[in-house]
């Protein structure tokens, strides 16, 4: 997983899909994603994940996804509020379209209690 740090003084995450596919940001403030270098040719798919964790104190965070991720049903999925929460998230864009495709995982994802 690559970890970028914020863009100095905002709290906009880039993420470069040009150096990986599978990211983790850990949530310390209300932060922004952004993408960069997301294929454009209409024969190119690419899928990527995110995966968010709440900092392990504080308030709950959230995240702004960029205007063009599109979500089922059209309604953005609300982070876990739970301190150190782990919500995961898949991604995808197919052909010249700007529209990126965003889709749920899990959320608030552990272990399971012993029996």
């Amino acid at each position: 997983h690559l970890s970028p740090n914020p863009t100095p003084g905002t709290n906009d995450y880039t993420y470069d899909l040009s150096l990986a596919n599978s990211f983790k940001l850990t949530l310390t403030q209300d932060s922004d994603i952004i993408f960069s270098n997301v294929p454009s040719s209409a024969t190119e798919t690419m899928i990527w994940t995110i995966t968010i964790i709440q900092a392990a104190s504080g308030a709950a965070r959230s995240v702004t996804y960029p205007t063009n991720v599109h979500w089922p049903g059209g309604l953005k999925p609300t982070l876990s509020a739970t301190n150190g929460a782990i919500d995961q998230f898949v991604f995808m864009k197919t052909g010249s379209s700007s529209n990126i495709y965003g889709f749920t995982v899990g959320q608030d994802i552990k272990a399971p209690a012993s029996p």
